[in-house]
This record gives C-alpha cells, structure tokens and sequence, in this order.
C-alpha cells in the first residue's frame, strides 16, 4: 500500500516529500537505540570479566562460535526469501541478505521487532524497490514464520525431554509432554492444510492466502536450522560440558523463546536465568557465566554493532549521492 502521489503546494510529491523526511527519522532513532542497547549491554560487563573470560577460549572455540553465529544470521535470510516468494516479489539475494541480518541484529537486542525490524527491513527494501505494504507484510510474514517454527522446535524439545523443562518448572512432565504433543500436532496439521487447500481462506470480509506447502515447510527448517546454529554458539563456548548436545538444545531452544516472549531486549536475564537455572547441576557455574558472557558478544554486540555500522554508512554514501547528484543538475 503506497502513500498517493499527489502534488503539494510545493510542487513536490508527498509520498517523496515524507520518505525525504521519515527514511533519516528512521536511521537516527535506530542508531540511538542501537546506541543505548550496546552501552546497557556492556554496562552488564566489566572490562576484566570480558578479558577474563576470552583469555580462557581457545581460538577454535571462540572462532567455532563466530561461525555458527554467521551461519545463524545467514540461515534467517530464509525467512525474507521466502516471504518475497509468497508475495510474488523478486530482489537481489545479497540485499535479502543485508536487510534480515541488519534488522535480526537490531530487533534482537533492541527488542520491539515489528517496529525496529520493521523500519529497518523498509529502509533498504524500499530503496530497493518495495512499498511500504510489501515490507509490512514481509514483517509480519516473517514474524509468524519464526513463532510457528520455534513453537514446532520448542514442541518437539517438550516430546523429546520434558522432564528437563519439569526439573525447574515444577510442572508435570506429562502435562509438558501433552502441551508439546497438541502443539506439534496443530503445526503438522497446518503443514497438511498448506499441501491440500491452495485456494485463499475465507474468513467474513477477509481472504488469507495461505503459503504454499513447499514455502511452510521451507520456513519450518529455517527455524530448525537456525536454532541448531544459535544453540551451536553457546554450546562451543562451554568447557568441558557433559551433557549432550541434543539435550543442551532442548533447553536452549525453550529459554531463547522465553526471552522473546518476554520482549525484554536480548532476553536478557530471563534466557541466562533458565539457562543458569537448568543446568546448575549439570555444568560448572563459572563454565556457564563464562559462556553466557562470551555468547552474548559473539551473538549479540559483535552483530549488533555491525549492523549499526552498515546502516550508518548506507546513509552517509545514500547522503553523499543525492547530495552530488543535486550538484550535477
């Protein structure tokens, strides 16, 4: 849905008049916030923590993570991928690729993601071409693509291990097995809608295009995927763990859907809470504090800054070619 094009008194376009005014807006309200969430991430570390606790990674520990961090942040591109697919659209891979990871980075830490995530994903995307509705809708279609894919992968944690969740929660391994069993089944069940309905759903006024089958499950195994790398870079940053990583994952998956819930930016406390609480008899506490600092550079701020920093310099080359190309006429 774009704003209409109707002259003003100017002579300007409005439509050009308020991106002329909103795409800054944008960019210096996020790099604020992406500003303050750095320093109320760092204000959590000390100096000598941070040194401490990097000197004793090994290299291929500490490169391990950056790793999976990378595959992590390369894999939710999926998620825009196939978004445009649904929505008939076609952009260069490499943009998809910039626009999920910038704004993954930001709405991760910065929290609010249909706002952060949102403005961020429309500042590139409309300049590569995309209205306003389009964005809004890759948003909202990527949004409900990550909550169905880590409800499938939190469903199948809960079948798999329930009475790793029942050993800090206190509730039944049963009752954890069941939620976990009806939510997967509601899941396969939508997977068999998107194979036999391909027409639009009806609902009063309003018609759903379901995605197709291929596009559903596409995403699924995105979140699956994602998951695997995001928990890959914790796990690798532990010392010696004895559990597996099967089971690590598990309780990795329920408490990086805890923070998310939650809407605290990062998840920070409520993630390392579940994940302290979980395995405080498992691992030694100084190998969990040590990974859970590491892990949030690694996953968290060492992104975070990137994605501040291409942002920032999108706009100073976007600032310096509209500024020459105004000079040359």
């Amino acid at each position: 849905m774009t704003l209409p094009d109707r002259p003003t008194s100017l002579g300007v376009p409005s439509n050009q008049r308020i991106q002329r005014f909103l795409f800054p807006l944008i960019t210096v309200v996020l790099f604020v916030a992406s500003i303050s969430a750095i320093g109320h991430m760092l204000g959590e570390i000390t100096l000598e923590q941070v040194v401490l606790e990097v000197s004793r990674l090994s290299y291929q520990q500490f490169s391990l993570a950056l790793l999976f961090t990378f595959l992590s942040y390369w894999v939710l591109s999926g998620y825009d991928w196939m978004a445009l697919r649904y929505l008939g659209r076609q952009l260069p891979y490499v943009t998809v690729v910039w626009a999920t990871f910038c704004s993954c980075a930001i709405s991760y830490t910065v929290g609010v993601n249909l706002l952060s995530g949102g403005s961020v994903r429309y500042r590139i995307y409309a300049a590569a071409g995309l209205s306003a509705g389009d964005v809004i809708r890759i948003t909202l279609f990527g949004m409900v693509a990550f909550s169905v894919g880590t409800s499938v992968v939190a469903a199948m944690a809960l079948c798999l291990r329930p009475d790793v969740i029942a050993e800090f929660t206190g509730i039944s391994s049963v009752v954890l097995w069941n939620i976990g069993f009806f939510t997967l089944s509601f899941c396969i069940a939508f997977l068999v809608i998107t194979f036999c309905k391909q027409t639009p759903i009806k609902i009063g006024r309003w018609k759903i295009k379901l995605p197709s089958f291929q596009i559903t499950l596409s995403q699924l195994m995105v979140s699956v995927v994602d998951m695997i790398f995001a928990g890959g870079c914790l796990y690798i940053l532990l010392s010696e763990p004895n559990i597996p990583f099967v089971g690590f994952l598990i309780v990795y998956s329920l408490s990086f859907i805890a923070g998310m819930i939650s809407h605290v930016p990062g998840g920070l406390g409520v993630f390392d809470g579940m994940i302290l609480l979980a395995f405080k008899d498992s691992l030694p506490a100084e190998s969990l504090a040590a990974g859970l600092v590491v892990y949030r550079i690694v996953y968290y701020l060492i992104p975070l800054v990137l994605a501040t920093a291409i942002l920032a310099v999108r706009e100073v080359m976007e600032r310096s070619t509209d500024t020459k190309c105004k000079a040359e006429s």
